[in-house]
């Protein structure tokens, strides 16, 4: 269970910095265990996890259901859930994932424009083309980890 343990905290870490999180600020954490055994293991890394989350709070229940969106990652072991309130400048946040948002909507625009002109899809080599198909899903993909932060964000 060790290297899942490590997964979760490499997904709370992530968590933080997809938020924008400086690494010092702590912040309240909760894991949904995925059982009630590993519900116990889970307690007996408290503070090792907790430490190095850098939470100000950690609170571990496999019963555990949180009372409004909030970030969340699933590992092996269970959900990790961050909590933003009142920890980050959500307006500050919130512009710089919409300024992140338009241009990546812009690259998007860009991307496809090119996919659906003719000459470029008869031209270019199918190696490029191919290239293009990647950057666009890619681009989607961002866009939807953009908006669903926004969501949680904006709450």
């Amino acid at each position: 269970m060790t290297e899942q343990k490590y997964e979760l905290i490499r997904s709370g870490r992530n968590l933080r910095a997809e938020y924008n999180v400086a690494p010092s600020k702590n912040l309240k954490f909760f894991i949904k265990a995925l059982d009630d055994d590993t519900d116990n293991y889970l307690a007996g890394e408290k503070e090792s996890i907790a430490t190095m989350v850098k939470a100000s709070g950690l609170e571990i229940s496999s019963g555990y259901n949180p009372s409004q969106p909030m970030p969340s990652a699933v590992t092996p072991l269970g959900t990790i859930y961050l909590s933003l309130e009142g920890e980050v400048d959500t307006a500050a946040e919130a512009k710089r994932l919409e300024k992140q948002l338009d241009k990546l909507l812009a690259d998007l625009k860009r991307t496809r424009a090119k996919l659906r002109k003719p000459e470029y899809l008869e031209n270019a080599p199918e190696a490029v083309i191919q290239r293009e198909k990647e950057k666009e899903q890619d681009l989607l993909a961002k866009k939807d980890k953009i908006e669903r932060s926004l969501s949680f964000i904006k709450q």
